[in-house]
C-alpha cells in the first residue's frame, strides 16, 4: 500500500511540475551568427596556409550557433569530425572532435557552447518551429562569405552569464 501511495504522490507531482514547466516557457533571443573559425585550436595545418579546417570548422559553428537536441550535437560533433577525415588528416580529427565532445557542453561559459547564438543559454532541446524557422532564415546561406571574428566582450559576458562583470573577463 505504501508503494502505491508513494507512485501515485510522484506521478502527480511530475505531472504538475511537467504542467507548470509548459506555462514558464523562457523566450530565447538568437544573436546574429558569428563564427571565431576553429575557435581555441588552429584552423589548420602550417604548410597549407594553416586555414584548410576553416570549412570544416564554420559548418560546425553554424550548428553549435543554432543548437538543439544532444543527438543533433553529437551529429555535428561527427560530420566535423568527417570533414576533417576527408582531408586526410585523422589525427586532428580525432582531436578536435573529442575537443568539441567534452568542452562545447550547452552549458560551459564559452562563447562556442553548444547553442551559443542563444540567450539565455538554453541547454539541449528540440527547437520549437517558430525558433527552427529564425535560425534557418538567420543562418549564413554561403559558409566561404562568413568572415572570422573575435568573440566581443558582450559576446565572452553573455557566456559567463547574466551576473558577470567585466572584473569577470580576466579570466579570457
Amino acid at each position: 500500500m505504501k508503494r502505491t501511495k508513494y507512485f501515485l504522490t510522484l506521478t502527480f507531482f511530475l505531472l504538475s511540475f511537467s504542467s507548470f514547466a509548459k506555462q514558464m516557457e523562457v523566450t530565447y533571443t538568437l544573436h546574429p551568427f558569428s563564427t571565431d573559425g576553429c575557435s581555441s585550436s588552429p584552423d589548420g595545418t602550417i604548410p597549407l596556409a594553416g586555414e584548410q579546417f576553416l570549412p570544416c570548422c564554420k559548418a560546425h559553428d553554424v550548428a553549435y550557433w543554432k543548437g538543439g537536441t544532444a543527438k543533433e550535437r553529437l551529429k555535428a560533433d561527427q560530420a566535423l569530425r568527417s570533414c576533417m577525415e576527408g582531408m586526410g588528416h585523422k589525427n586532428f580529427a580525432a582531436i578536435y572532435y573529442w575537443t568539441v565532445r567534452v568542452f562545447g557542453v550547452p552549458m560551459a561559459p564559452t562563447t562556442y557552447r553548444w547553442g551559443y547564438g542563444w540567450e539565455p543559454k538554453r541547454g539541449y532541446g528540440e527547437l520549437r518551429p517558430e525558433e527552427k524557422e529564425l535560425a534557418d532564415k538567420m543562418a549564413p546561406q554561403n559558409l566561404e562569405e562568413v568572415e572570422i571574428t573575435s568573440p566581443t566582450r558582450e559576446e565572452y559576458l553573455r557566456a559567463l552569464g547574466a551576473d558577470a562583470d567585466e572584473s569577470d573577463l580576466l579570466l579570457y
